[in-house]
C-alpha cells in the first residue's frame, strides 16, 4: 500500500468515525496538538509513543484486512 493510499484510508476512517463532523475533527486535532505541545514533557513523550505504538498496530491490521480482502463498509 502506498503512503497516500495509508492516508486516504486513515482520513475516510476518521470521517466515518466522526459522521463527517469537521467542527468534531478540528476540535481533535487542536487537542492533540495541545496535549503534545504541553507543558509536562514526559507526559507528552508517552503520548507520542504510546500513539506510535498503537497507531502502527493499527496499519497492520489494514494490511491484514488488505491481504484477506476484509474491509469495513462505508
Amino acid at each position: 500500500m502506498q503512503a497516500g493510499q495509508i492516508g486516504n484510508r486513515i482520513l475516510r476512517d476518521i470521517r466515518w468515525l466522526t459522521d463527517d463532523d469537521r467542527a468534531t475533527l478540528f476540535e481533535a486535532f487542536l487537542d492533540i496538538a495541545g496535549r503534545l505541545q504541553g507543558g509536562d514533557d514526559t507526559a507528552s513523550v508517552d503520548l507520542t509513543a504510546r500513539w506510535r505504538h498503537a497507531g502502527l498496530h493499527a496499519f497492520d491490521r489494514h494490511r491484514k484486512q488488505d491481504r484477506t480482502g476484509q474491509h469495513r463498509q462505508t
